[in-house]
């Protein structure tokens, strides 16, 4: 709906309702409007952009998406908050999405395309999310994704010392973030930004109980919010999705390259745990990894466990000549089409730890985080 008012210049207004569920009306106007009320249910929001004189930016609430224009670096939008809600903006050629919370109150936010530096502030919801993540959680989170890359890199220099080093030390961060929102939660620095923080890295899809905890301990206000339902449907998601680990492996007869046959309940039926891994002839990533993989195999760590290669060649005479090139210190297998399918391979490498009774414990695709996986699903 549009209408114009007559100010001594002509607005137009666009009133965008959300949906039938919303708690906020939107209104987007491309000039300020100083006649604009402020009330306990408005809000307004003044934009800059540095690097962007003019184009257009996205903005998405409750899964609805308004294009929003950027005139001589600048936006505002105003509206009406009944509730906070969560909102994210991306800029037109860009590839960061970036969140803040609407809520009633005048929201400034600050887009610096060069630097990669996008805040919102200026209403509480916004000034204590900023303070968590910036002087609280931030020194946890870029030491886990340096940690990450650092890792990787050791991979490839086949460094096992430093990345044996390096993987032990992802838990100790992983706990300490967990006690930063812990911390924050007992400080009474409450506020939806919590509800993101359980299910963000580095403890996504990790220590569900303590996640759980967190969750527990946070005010009702929160928890039973529509974010709140959100953000606990997601982590009993998770969790059973890892809980799903438990069934039993799917059961394989496949051959070696002299022809014999390999039955996966007899590799490991209470005799070892088993490491799947899934590779091919043509997989520069898989053959890279590989003597990282018989580094890990030779470890005390990996002494009760048996490592099974399965190429998913389609050519067997390429399987064969890639497995003597390499010398595969182990059993090694060619897959077919009915395996492959039962394991769901999409993309390789891929690993599947299993246990002495058959149970898939873990699957991951990174040689990487292949010890802390066998480290924690094993012990």
């Amino acid at each position: 709906m549009k209408k114009r008012l007559n100010q001594g210049a002509i607005l137009v207004w666009t009133l965008l309702w959300i949906n039938a569920n919303s708690q906020t009306i939107l209104i987007e106007d491309t000039l300020y409007n100083p006649s604009f009320s402020s009330s306990n249910t408005s809000f307004f929001i003044e934009g800059y952009v540095n690097g962007i004189d003019s184009g257009s930016l996205k903005l998405t609430i409750t899964n609805e998406e308004y294009s929003i224009p950027i005139r001589e670096s600048k936006f505002y939008i105003y509206g009406y908050s009944y509730a906070v809600q969560q909102a994210q903006y991306i800029l037109k050629d860009d590839y960061y999405e970036n969140s803040f919370f609407i809520e009633p109150g005048k929201i400034k936010i600050e887009c610096d395309t060069i630097n990669r530096i996008y805040r919102a502030r200026g209403t509480k919801e916004n000034d204590i999310g900023n303070y968590f993540y910036d002087s609280l959680a931030y020194p946890l989170t870029s030491e886990y994704h340096n940690l990450s890359r650092k890792a990787e890199a050791l991979v490839e220099s086949q460094n096992i010392d430093e990345y044996l080093k390096t993987i032990d030390s992802f838990s100790v961060i992983q706990y300490g973030y967990i006690s930063v929102i812990e911390d924050a939660i007992n400080k009474k620095l409450l506020g939806f930004y919590l509800l993101d923080a359980i299910n963000l890295y580095p403890i996504r899809n990790k220590l569900f109980n303590e996640r759980k905890m967190l969750f527990n301990k946070l005010p009702t206000y929160l928890t039973n919010s529509e974010k709140g339902e959100d953000a606990h449907a997601y982590l009993k998601k998770t969790e059973t999705e890892s809980q799903q680990m438990e069934y039993l492996s799917p059961e394989f007869l496949l051959h070696d390259n002299l022809g014999r046959e390999f039955n996966l309940s007899k590799l490991y039926y209470g005799k070892k745990n088993i490491v799947l891994d899934f590779w091919a002839s043509w997989c520069a990533p898989c053959i890279k990894a590989l003597p990282m993989l018989v580094k890990i195999q030779q470890m005390d760590l990996s002494k009760d466990v048996q490592f099974v290669s399965i190429s998913i060649d389609k050519n067997r005479e390429d399987w064969i000549k890639a497995e003597s090139r390499l010398k595969i210190p182990w059993i090694s297998l060619i897959t077919d089409s009915i395996s492959a399918e039962k394991y769901n391979i999409k993309a390789i490498p891929a690993y599947f730890i299993i246990d002495k009774q058959g149970n898939m414990k873990s699957i991951g695709s990174s040689i990487a985080d292949l010890y802390y996986d066998i480290k924690n699903a094993l012990q």
